[in-house]
């Protein structure tokens, strides 16, 4: 029997992300983990044994020396261009973990140099590849809720075994850092996801909680995403000590969708009411953070290999970036603002 090809991969960055990260790769069928990059040898060298893989200090001397096909990149925003860029020149496919950038400018850049080479840009986003969500996703376009009418996000973090800088209680809400609950960071992907590209943002706050409002381009769709964060309360996650749920009304039904990222709460991860009764659908999977994590990065080396369309688009992170420089201008100037007034790609 012919044996399926695997790739070799290779992870660069630090932080939280690497832990999930490094074992979806040695979980899934299609990857063969291989190196690893971190800046902070010390560290990276506790991670890398852990994992069997050699280390690399720089990713010039990774790339030149583990001849991968993917680069998984999980480094900051403002500080992964010129890595992507330098991998899709060699023709390193890139899984890069969202956003694709901080700004528009960098963005261009990272889908500019994924048109040229050999190379191509994937997005990695655990809550879009989270097992509950794709199967609402699925019950939502077999017509199981009618036509959608409004998203609802709730997430919430807890200070106490928060892990990283964005746990901490003097800086958890400075919008435009937190990486952890930021909207333009986290779940704006996803919300587009479900919905579709945004019309017109609103975000109501003064640091956290926030509340965000949304209109998307389909007439009759809203949304509202809510953040809030307790500096004495414990979420039991598999990365952050964080947790997120989704609630999906539809003209004939409505999903509710628990434990995104953790286990905040001790019920069904999926439901589903239709007229008079509530469904709890077959579950065989598991759940939270590190699932979401393992069927994205799947996802992208699936796309890889058998030449398909990616879950999570590079269009669509795009327009999830473009929403959440909305966001940040909505925070701003405390107003409604139209994402229509953001640049376009090429802009």
């Amino acid at each position: 029997m012919k044996r399926s090809r695997k790739l070799k991969v290779g992870i660069s960055g630090n932080g939280v992300l690497c832990e999930p990260a490094a074992a979806a790769c040695m979980s899934v069928s299609e990857a063969d983990f291989v190196a690893y990059c971190d800046r902070d040898t010390e560290a990276g060298a506790r991670r890398a044994k852990g994992w069997g893989v050699p280390l690399y200090s720089t990713l010039p001397e990774m790339l030149d020396r583990a001849k991968l096909d993917v680069l998984v990149e999980l480094s900051t925003p403002e500080n992964r261009v010129e890595e992507v860029v330098e991998a899709i020149k060699r023709n390193v496919h890139v899984a890069l973990y969202k956003p694709l950038a901080s700004d528009l400018a960098d963005a261009s850049r990272i889908l500019e140099a994924g048109g040229t080479g050999s190379g191509r840009v994937f997005v990695v986003d655990p809550l879009c590849g989270n097992p509950a969500v794709r199967q609402a996703r699925d019950l939502i376009k077999r017509g199981r809720i009618g036509e959608v009418q409004t998203v609802r996000l709730r997430m919430w973090a807890g200070g106490l075994g928060g892990r990283g800088l964005g746990f901490d209680p003097d800086r958890v809400g400075e919008h435009g850092w937190n990486p952890a609950l930021h909207p333009a960071f986290e779940s704006l992907l996803l919300l587009g996801m479900l919905g579709g590209p945004m019309k017109q943002v609103h975000a109501v706050s003064d640091r956290l909680p926030m509340t965000l409002l949304m209109k998307y381009e389909r007439e009759g769709l809203f949304g509202m995403a809510e953040f809030a964060f307790s500096p004495q309360m414990f979420v039991p996650s598999d990365a952050f000590s964080m947790d997120a749920g989704l609630e999906i009304a539809g003209t004939d039904g409505i999903l509710w969708i628990e434990n995104l990222m953790g286990r905040m709460r001790e019920r069904p991860s999926l439901m589903i009411k239709r007229k008079s009764e509530t469904v709890v659908p077959d579950q065989d999977f598991q759940q939270g953070f590190a699932a979401g994590m393992q069927a994205s990065l799947s996802d992208c080396f699936g796309s890889i290999l058998h030449r398909k369309r990616p879950e999570c688009t590079t269009e669509q992170a795009w327009e999830a970036l473009r929403a959440g420089i909305a966001v940040k201008e909505s925070i701003a100037s405390r107003s409604p603002v139209m994402v229509s007034g953001i640049a376009q790609a090429g802009t």
